[in-house]
C-alpha cells in the first residue's frame, strides 16, 4: 500500500471515529501511525478527501458531525444538490456551507459571512462555479470576500447567492 493511500486510510477513519479539530491533531494523529507529513501534505489530503471542518470538527463527505460535546459524526446526509459548472450542471455535495449573510459592498465587493471553518469550501464554490459575473474570491474562516467586475456582475453574482442559499440570507443596503 502506497504512503499516499495509507494517509488517505487513516485520516478517514480518525475523523469518522471521533471528533478532530485541529490539522494538528491529525498530524499528531499521522504521526504516531508512523507517517511524517508536512502541514501541506495534510491540507492537500484533506482536500482530496473532501475532508472538511463543519461546526469545528474535521468530517468525512459521507458524515455530519457530531452535535456539540458528541464524539463521533452522525449517519450520512443526503446529497444536497449545488449549481456548479457555470450553474449548467448540478454536482452532488454532502453539505453546502451554512452561509449566514452576504453585503454588497461598494460597486463590485460582496462580503459572505459563512460558519466558523466554511469559508474556504465556499470560496472554492464560488470559483469553480465558473460563473463569469465573479472575478476571484479571498477566503478567511468565516468570511469570503467576493469579487466582481462592476455593479452589473455584482448584481448577478448576489442573485447566484440568493439562489443557492435564500433571498433571506442577503442583508439590506
Amino acid at each position: 500500500m502506497s504512503e499516499r493511500i495509507q494517509r488517505h486510510a487513516i485520516l478517514l477513519d480518525l475523523v469518522h471515529e471521533r471528533v478532530v479539530e485541529s490539522q494538528s491533531e491529525l498530524l499528531d494523529a499521522l504521526s504516531g501511525a508512523g507517517l511524517e507529513v508536512h502541514q501541506s501534505t495534510l491540507s492537500r489530503d484533506l482536500r482530496e478527501l473532501g475532508i472538511r471542518k463543519v461546526r469545528g470538527r474535521y468530517t468525512r463527505p459521507d458524515a455530519t458531525p457530531a452535535p456539540a460535546g458528541g464524539s463521533a459524526p452522525a449517519a450520512s446526509a443526503p446529497p444536497v444538490e449545488t449549481p456548479l459548472a457555470g450553474g449548467s450542471e448540478a454536482a452532488s455535495m454532502p453539505v453546502l456551507p451554512d452561509v449566514h449573510a452576504f453585503t454588497a459592498c461598494g460597486p463590485n465587493l460582496i462580503t459572505v459571512r459563512a460558519g466558523t471553518g466554511q469559508a474556504q469550501l465556499l470560496g472554492v464554490l464560488l470559483d469553480e462555479s465558473g460563473d463569469p459575473c465573479i472575478a476571484g474570491t479571498i477566503a478567511g474562516d468565516d468570511t469570503v470576500l467576493v469579487v466582481t467586475k462592476g455593479r452589473p456582475q455584482q448584481r448577478k453574482a448576489l442573485a447566484l447567492l440568493s439562489g443557492w442559499f435564500g433571498e433571506g440570507k442577503r442583508d439590506a443596503v
